[in-house]
């Protein structure tokens, strides 16, 4: 793990667990790496959130490229933190290709299927197809994750009057496209993905 992510890491792992008082559920379903993880995006905190909630792993983010653009100092220290400059609008085969060869060195991959922030107030935004195409590319399990109350802001989890939590999906392995044309596959792939999101928020809606 680089000297970088380890340091962030470990900060923010204080504050999201001890301070924020940050749950995370379904660890037991995460694969052995590499996998990509697929999140709900309703914050800009949602990346530094996701990656502590892994803990053990380094892991490599997806990221608007307008995150790169205001200021080289964030556009480093992002880049330090391994955020992968990805230009939305269709599908990114730079990014694409980079964050496919992370995940051929063992390395856990974030991409949010959304394709952007949910601003809206809907559960989910449509699924795009960057997150089947990665995924058919990479030929690795992708894992439908939720995240739940950094749209409140880190205040309102501190005082308790919100909750902060991650919550891993059990994962959707290679193959289950088979026997389908690459379009076909992809928009399957991208509405299966959210179809799991919501379940994993339906199912945390009832025990709680």
């Amino acid at each position: 793990m680089k000297a970088s992510f380890k340091f962030a890491s470990k900060i923010l792992g204080v504050f999201l667990y001890h301070i924020c008082r940050m749950k995370v559920y379904g660890r037991e379903n995460l694969p052995k790496p590499p996998f990509i993880l697929a999140p709900n995006h309703i914050s800009n905190y949602d990346p530094p959130v996701v990656g502590i909630a892994l803990k053990k792993y380094e892991i490599y983010f997806l990221a608007k490229e307008e995150l790169f653009l205001p200021n080289k100092a964030f556009a480093y220290l992002i880049t330090k933190l391994n955020a992968i400059r990805l230009r939305r609008g269709g599908i990114d085969i730079d990014a694409m290709r980079t964050a496919v060869g992370k995940i051929k060195k063992g390395y856990p991959v974030v991409i949010f299927p959304e394709g952007t922030r949910n601003k809206t107030d809907k559960l989910l935004l449509p699924g795009k197809a960057g997150v089947a195409f990665l995924m058919m590319k990479a030929n690795v399990p992708i894992v439908p994750t939720l995240i739940v109350g950094t749209n409140k802001g880190f205040i309102s989890a501190i005082l308790g009057k919100s909750e902060l939590s991650v919550t891993f999906g059990k994962p959707i392995h290679p193959g289950v496209w088979k026997g389908m044309k690459p379009k076909e596959a992809r928009e399957y792939l991208a509405k299966l993905i959210m179809d799991k999101i919501r379940e994993l928020y339906e199912e945390k809606s009832k025990g709680s």
